[in-house]
């Protein structure tokens, strides 16, 4: 595929966004900035929201010498990989800037595949399914129903990995077999449910409504918790005969588990125990950027991106950062440890263009809205509906409840693991939400060199934590 003007001019889009985080991310870190950036970050955003690939022009250079720079200078970062990052840099303007044809980009075929597409590459298979929701949603569902070795007589044990905000199911799929928990645990004998949430792009159908419709993307994680995960859960277990299973949620995925319990016993019913890797509640300790874009009003974020999907870019940019993911793979790493936290060299630069092909995903502005929410008030409540009238039509009070952890199961057992080095899901953060619950059976694993994506996309994590969660998982096996 060869870089065309368009092309080029999308790769600075890419930019915009990359810089866009990384200096609202930097800005966290230095309190005397925080106000400024603070200010400025409305207008990138709306820079952002208009930008077409016919008015970037020669500013895509120094978005990219902007981005290197606060990467180079980020305190944690090693002389090797700033010097990486600069060799990267220099790569991308001569590409973008410099005279004659523009090279092809050598693509990781991963980067052009579908999750099935991948899955079936590494040789082993993959079903799709579509689970109806109680309120009329659509959500894909996939199935890895065995190992490599090759399918067998014997039932095998179903598990549930449910993905996190701005993701899908195929962030357990984007590493190799023996790095990514989905292939390991097939190939421990288990039968691998991956589950997706509306307005992911595997789940954007409604019996009624269509995706232009706003009152399709009218919802957040509450109604993920209340509708999606227990659909998901009652569709795995009607289909394997078990009455309750095991499951593993990631960010969002673990905040739809602690919301989904506080708010039905039925959920409960359906588990046998939860691992929650990253454990996302209480966020009011976060140091990523949605600190600074949590200051946005409601009413702002909704004239900045609308009352429908939430995501940075449209179709054809997000192919342009995998380009830029794949030309620049350390910049592109460099950008997202300094939204989640800074671990260098935990990823694999050679599926950094694959990664770059799946994020950020699709959710509903609502959502985002819930989550900036709940950074501005410090407590893991239910979504402002935006007014005191629509939250008395809503909750019957003035306000959004607060999710009540006593509610939740005290006998379902709960293991969780959280990153030292984490910006969003902050160890006081996780450590507050552990005190508050009431379950008797639970394990907490830290590590402190991790941070928010690790658990699903470092190259080492299969020997830092999946043991710990096969574990978990196989001494609460379905039932």
């Amino acid at each position: 595929m060869v870089l065309t003007v368009a092309m080029v001019a999308l790769l600075a889009e890419v930019a915009v966004v990359l810089m866009m985080a990384a200096t609202a991310a930097t800005a966290t870190a230095v309190a005397q900035q925080s106000g400024e950036q603070a200010a400025l970050l409305p207008a990138l955003l709306q820079q952002l929201a208009h930008t077409t690939s016919s008015s970037v022009s020669h500013a895509s250079q120094q978005l990219v010498d902007t981005l290197t720079d606060v990467i180079v200078r980020a305190p944690q970062a090693s002389a090797e990989f700033a010097a990486r990052v600069q060799k990267e840099s220099a790569l991308l303007s001569r590409m973008m800037f410099g005279a004659g044809p523009r090279p092809e980009i050598a693509y990781e075929p991963d980067a052009l595949r579908d999750l099935c597409g991948i899955v079936e590459d590494k040789g082993y298979p993959c079903e799709r399914y579509s689970v109806a929701t109680e309120d009329g949603y659509f959500l894909g569902l996939f199935r890895i129903p065995y190992g490599i070795a090759g399918p067998s007589s014997e039932r095998k044990p179903a598990v549930l990995l449910q993905h996190g905000v701005l993701d899908n199911a195929e962030t357990w799929v984007l590493n190799w077999p023996k790095e990514s928990l989905s292939y390991i645990l097939a190939d421990l004998g288990y039968d691998v449910w991956l589950g997706n949430n509306r307005g992911d792009q595997y789940s954007l159908n409604h019996a009624t409504l269509n995706t232009n419709d706003t009152e399709f993307w009218n919802f957040s994680f509450d109604e993920m918790a209340l509708f999606d995960l227990p659909a998901i859960l009652d569709f795995v277990c009607n289909i394997t005969g078990f009455d309750k299973i095991p499951m593993v949620g990631h960010s969002q995925g673990t905040s739809q588990v602690l919301a989904g319990l506080a708010s039905s016993p039925h959920l409960a019913s359906r588990l046998t125990a939860a691992a929650l890797l990253a454990p996302v509640a209480n966020v009011s300790n976060t140091k990523s950027p949605a600190e600074i874009i949590a200051t946005l009003h409601m009413d702002e974020f909704r004239k900045l991106f609308g009352d429908k999907s939430f995501c940075l870019l449209p179709n054809v940019a997000q192919d342009m950062e995998r380009d830029f993911c794949t030309l620049a793979p350390d910049i592109c790493e460099g950008a997202m440890q300094l939204v989640m936290g800074w671990h260098e060299h935990s990823l694999n630069d050679s599926r950094m263009g694959v990664m770059g092909s799946y994020i950020p995903g699709s959710t509903s502005v609502e959502n985002l809205n819930h989550w900036c929410q709940l950074v501005r008030d410090g407590q893991f409540k239910k979504r402002d509906m935006g007014s005191t009238e629509k939250n008395i039509e809503k909750y019957g009070q003035d306000t959004p409840p607060i999710y009540d952890f006593s509610r939740i199961d005290p006998n379902l057992p709960l293991f969780f693991a959280s990153g030292g080095k984490d910006l969003i899901a902050d160890p006081l953060d996780v450590q507050h939400l552990i005190d508050d619950l009431p379950t008797v059976d639970l394990k907490w694993m830290q590590l402190p060199q991790y941070n928010h994506m690790d658990f699903v996309w470092c190259k080492d994590a299969y020997a830092d934590v999946y043991p710990y969660v096969v574990e978990w998982v196989t001494s609460h096996p379905p039932q």
